[in-house]
């Protein structure tokens, strides 16, 4: 009974019509596709930085070179990048959808864990800023185990490796 809103025109125009509905489609899933992929693109620089400011204050902590400018650099860093994490994960950004990343689709179907530990994360990198400045072997030791234990307990949980 009910006539689809395209048999109401022209049939030229209907295929004009058509092709300019097929072509906005396009665009928006392009559009959508590279929005995924520079958010993965950023998680994925994101956490490189976060891997190389630990690498650096492992190394400094392994040399006794404690209090440094580059131990300083490195904490800073983790401290910057920590609370931008909730961001690098909106839906659709999963390794069943996007074959260039990691993140496991567990993530997405447990968001309150991962926000545990992402939240937890912050603070720990915090203590570590506080302490990286100073020579204390202990006391930097104690808080960097406390940024690894936050970074491994969500990698053992949210990254196929």
């Amino acid at each position: 009974m009910s006539q689809s809103v395209l048999f109401a025109f022209k049939p030229g125009f209907r295929k004009t019509l058509q092709l300019g509905m097929s072509v906005a489609v396009l665009f928006v899933c392009q559009h959508s596709v590279a929005a995924d992929s520079d958010i993965i693109k950023t998680r994925q620089e994101g956490f490189k930085a976060m891997g190389g400011a630990m690498k650096t204050l492992h190394k400094a902590l392994k040399r006794d070179e404690l209090g440094t400018a580059a131990v300083v650099d490195a904490a800073t860093k983790l401290t910057e990048l920590a609370p931008k994490i909730h961001d690098w994960f909106p839906a659709g950004t999963d390794m069943d959808s996007a074959p260039d990343t990691d993140a496991l689709p567990y993530i997405w179907k447990k968001p309150e864990k991962f926000k545990e530990y992402a939240d937890a994360l912050v603070p720990a990198t915090a203590k570590l800023m506080n302490v990286a400045n100073q020579a204390d072997a202990a006391v930097f030791k104690s808080a960097l185990g406390g940024v690894k234990d936050q970074c491994s307990g969500c990698h053992k949980s949210f990254r196929a490796d």
